[in-house]
């Protein structure tokens, strides 16, 4: 369901605000104390989806997915997202050029079992020059939200370890799923 989903509310889970622009959220809650250090991750627009099973591997003892996994399930999404960019050079080895993540926050609302199918849809809320934000929201097959999460990449050159700007094909690959 395309909409902003406030987390971090005390007391409260996840809450859809279909019609609510980002900046009325931001004025709703801008003075607010118990708001202060909200959280809010934009969903809809032109996501990118990709699908995985949950294998037994990827659980804890009690066959929930270990909470550290979703990192590498969400990396496996976003390596298929640079993938269908098309970008005719190696971006994982580029001699130019690496992209590491500076920033990272998972936020856990159902449990996700073996043996199930889940979505991870991703986009992406800033693209900067140098840094760009993708947004990973992981549904079950029932199309209820498990998992939100984010990652924030920076490129950096190889040669001198200072920021870079992101290459053309690349910065038109995640404009194209720009929120």
């Amino acid at each position: 369901m395309p909409g902003i989903y406030v987390t971090g509310m005390p007391n409260y889970r996840s809450t859809p605000y279909a019609c609510i622009s980002r900046i009325a959220i931001n004025t709703l809650f801008y003075n607010n104390e118990l708001f202060r250090n909200l959280s809010v991750l934009y969903f809809g627009g032109n996501m990118f989806s990709y699908n995985r099973k949950i294998n037994f591997y990827d659980c804890d003892p009690a066959g929930i997915l270990f909470y550290a996994r979703v990192y590498e399930i969400c990396h496996a999404a976003y390596e298929s997202l640079i993938e269908s960019f098309d970008i005719g050079e190696d971006y994982w080895n580029s001699p130019d050029y690496i992209v590491p993540v500076i920033n990272s926050e998972a936020f856990y609302h159902r449990p996700v079992k073996y043996g199930e199918e889940i979505t991870i849809e991703i986009n992406v809320k800033q693209l900067k020059t140098t840094s760009f934000e993708l947004n990973y929201l992981v549904k079950n097959s029932r199309g209820e939200k498990c998992i939100i999460a984010k990652t924030v990449h920076v490129f950096v050159s190889k040669e001198s370890m200072k920021k870079t700007n992101i290459t053309g094909k690349v910065y038109k690959g995640l404009e194209k799923h720009l929120v």
